[in-house]
């Protein structure tokens, strides 16, 4: 059943790449787009505005997550990631227990998943995959890489592509790896996009 379901998600991924963005990524944005009101989706673009200190707004971390908490509250998948973000990886919002803050960011996570939110899929898996917040699991860390990336996430694709090269979760498969890794770098997220050209380079070695 494995093989199948990787077999799938390639064929999905090739015909992304022949196509641009996927069949599966436009109608999950669409779906993303749909789960919340105008009101708390404002909220979040406005908390945008503040985390990057954008225009003539001047950055304000704590002003940012205020607003995503409020958005996040009323429903908006997207403040949810951000929120799980600054619970368990900005530290200019939090200090402290950091097991208490992952376990926050996780259920935050959660919340975005449950609306198919793609970077909350990847998150999760890097959960699963590290034991934040959750007990480490790679099957389940690349159970959620796999939906992310099967919506076209390239973090989704990236944390999929180091599942199969280290055989974590999964059979060790390495041209899948190679396969995923170099989809990355031809995508539009400048992280993945430059990770995977550092794990392919220690593929080559």
């Amino acid at each position: 059943m494995m093989k199948v379901t990787s077999l799938l998600l390639l064929a999905l991924l090739a015909f992304s790449n022949m196509y641009g963005q996927s069949y599966l990524e436009n109608n999950v944005i669409e779906s993303e787009q749909q789960t919340t009101g105008d009101d708390a989706y404002d909220l979040y673009l406005l908390g945008n505005h503040y985390y990057y200190g954008d225009g003539d707004i001047d950055k304000n971390i704590m002003k940012a997550f205020n607003l995503w908490m409020e958005a996040a509250e009323k429903g908006c998948a997207e403040a949810q990631v951000m929120v799980g973000y600054c619970y368990g990886y900005d530290a200019g919002v939090f200090s402290g227990d950091y097991d208490r803050r992952c376990v926050e960011a996780y259920n935050w996570f959660s919340k975005a998943a449950e609306q198919g939110n793609s970077d909350a899929f990847y998150y999760l898996g890097e959960a699963s995959y590290n034991g934040y917040g959750v007990k480490q699991n790679y099957k389940d860390a690349f159970m959620y890489y796999e939906k992310s990336a099967v919506m076209g996430n390239y973090k989704g694709m990236l944390g999929l592509g180091r599942c199969y090269e280290l055989g974590c979760g999964v059979e060790k498969n390495v041209s899948q790896a190679i396969f995923l890794y170099e989809r990355c770098t031809q995508g539009d997220d400048a992280f993945s996009a430059r990770t995977a050209k550092y794990y392919l380079s220690q593929i080559s070695k």
